[in-house]
């Protein structure tokens, strides 16, 4: 699957690692940073893991170790029937890969396109989100705080931890003087 920051790929693929979890398969997850890539190694033996999740592939591209380690892993995994799911910032065909047979494996599968959310979406996952944590938003405060302090998931994620605690320090229900509030203090 591919998209812009902030799509939801890293969700998603944690998403599927619970789930394996949850029906006793064997899973593994891993987010690439191409400034801190652990040794090629990591692979010796995922290739016998039902699933394994490999978020940002895009960070190892150019980096011919890493190109071959997936590459190899990649066929000894499929050849067990495994499943693979790789999230990236673009579709296969335009990633930086320069080794051509990882390329085209890559290209293989299904690729998903994530597209941000429309602003109502939003709406539904923070609403949902919120729920989640244990308090509620309503739906004109949300729409506020869309419109006003976060436009990607992230930072709302991150801005609703901060007003879970101050809803819960203050003891009080969230409002749209509330929010300008505590959205006020941290600010300052």
């Amino acid at each position: 699957m591919w998209g812009e920051s902030g799509t939801g790929k890293t969700h998603l693929l944690q998403a599927t690692i619970q789930e394996a979890n949850i029906q006793n398969r064997t899973s593994f997850y891993f987010s690439f940073d191409s400034k801190a890539l652990p040794d090629a190694s990591m692979f010796d033996g995922l290739e016998n893991m039902d699933i394994v999740c490999l978020d940002n592939i895009e960070q190892i591209a150019e980096n011919q170790e890493w190109e071959q380690a997936l590459f190899n892993f990649y066929n000894l995994h499929r050849d067990g029937n495994k499943k693979l799911i790789i999230s990236a910032s673009c579709p296969p065909k335009y990633l930086a890969i320069q080794l051509a047979d990882l390329k085209t494996r890559m290209g293989w599968g299904i690729t998903f396109k994530l597209k941000p959310l429309n602003d109502e979406q939003q709406l539904d996952a923070l609403i949902y989100k919120a729920n989640d944590l244990g308090f509620n938003i309503p739906v004109n405060v949300g729409r506020f705080l869309i419109a006003h302090y976060a436009r990607d998931l992230p930072s709302i994620w991150a801005l609703l931890d901060k007003i879970d605690h101050a809803t819960l320090a203050a003891k009080r229900k969230l409002t749209i003087p509330f929010l300008k509030q505590i959205m006020s203090r941290q600010e300052a």
